[in-house]
C-alpha cells in the first residue's frame, strides 16, 4: 500500500446511512438507536465494509449492529430498493446517494464523515516486485501520482484553484457528468505529501477478526511501504497544508 486515494473527513458526504422518508415522517427512525430491527441494505456482504460503519456507529451512538437485518445489496439495484419499500435503510455512496433523495424515498441520516473521519475511501497498492525491481519508474510513478494528488487538494480541499477543471477530468471518465453531483462525490481530503496513517486501517482488521471475515490478524505496517511517497517527495518538493 503506497497512497491514499482519498481520506474521509469529518464534512464528507460522498457516502452514509439512508432513512426512508416515510419512517422519517412516522417517526419510526428518530435516532441512530432505532436502526436496531430495521431490514438495513449495505453495499457489501455482511462482514465486509458496511459492517464496519455499522459498528462504528453502534459504538459511537449506542446502538448494536448485529441486531439489524443485513442484507446486500448491488449498488445499482439500491436506488429501487429504496423506492419499492424493499429495505428500511441502507449504506451507499454516490451518485446513489444524490439518486434516491432525488426521487424522495430516502435521506441520508448519517455521513462516513461523522462516523470514522480519518479512513482512506480507496488505497493505491503497487506491486512489491516493482518497486523493488524498477524503483526509478515506480518513483516516477508516485511522483505523478502525488502530483495528481495535489491538484485534486488545491482545487477541492484548499480551494485556492478553481474545481471547474476537476470536474471536467471526472466528467470525462467517469459515468457522473453533473458537476453538482462531482461535487457531492468529491468531498474527501488527500495528503498533498502521501503520508499515510496506518491506525484506521488497524481499525478495519481489528474488526474484520471480530466478525470472522479475516481469521489471523497481522502487523497492518508491514502492509505499507511509506518510503516511494518520502521519495517522490523528495524530488518534487513538499507541500505544507
Amino acid at each position: 500500500l503506497v497512497g491514499y486515494n482519498a481520506i474521509t473527513t469529518p464534512d464528507s458526504v460522498a457516502a452514509g446511512f439512508l432513512v426512508r422518508t416515510d419512517l422519517l415522517a412516522s417517526g419510526r427512525w428518530k435516532t441512530p438507536k432505532d436502526f436496531e430491527g430495521m431490514n438495513f441494505g449495505i453495499v457489501t456482504p455482511v462482514g465486509g465494509m458496511s459492517d464496519v460503519y455499522l459498528d462504528r456507529a453502534g459504538q459511537k451512538y449506542g446502538f448494536d449492529y448485529t441486531k439489524i437485518n443485513r442484507t446486500f445489496l448491488p449498488f445499482n439495484q439500491m436506488p429501487a430498493a429504496m423506492a419499492n419499500k424493499a429495505v428500511d435503510a441502507l449504506y451507499t455512496f454516490q451518485p446513489s446517494v444524490s439518486l434516491i433523495e432525488s426521487q424522495g424515498s430516502g435521506k441520508m441520516e448519517l455521513t462516513t464523515g461523522q462516523i470514522f473521519a480519518g479512513v482512506p475511501g480507496e488505497i493505491f497498492s503497487m506491486s512489491p516486485s516493482f518497486g523493488q525491481q524498477q524503483p526509478e519508474a515506480a518513483i516516477r510513478v508516485m511522483a505523478a501520482y502525488l502530483r495528481g494528488q495535489r491538484d485534486v487538494w488545491h482545487a477541492i480541499v484548499k480551494k485556492d484553484a478553481s474545481a471547474d477543471d476537476i470536474y471536467k477530468i471526472v466528467a470525462n471518465h467517469t459515468p457522473l457528468k453533473d458537476p453538482a453531483l462531482i461535487a457531492k462525490a468529491l468531498t474527501s481530503t488527500q495528503d498533498p505529501n502521501g503520508h499515510m496513517d496506518t491506525a484506521p486501517v488497524s481499525f478495519v482488521q481489528d474488526e474484520f477478526v471480530k466478525f470472522g471475515t479475516v481469521k489471523q490478524k497481522i502487523d497492518v505496517s508491514q502492509l505499507f511501504d511509506q518510503s516511494l511517497a518520502d521519495a517522490a517527495v523528495q524530488r518534487i518538493g513538499r507541500v505544507n497544508p
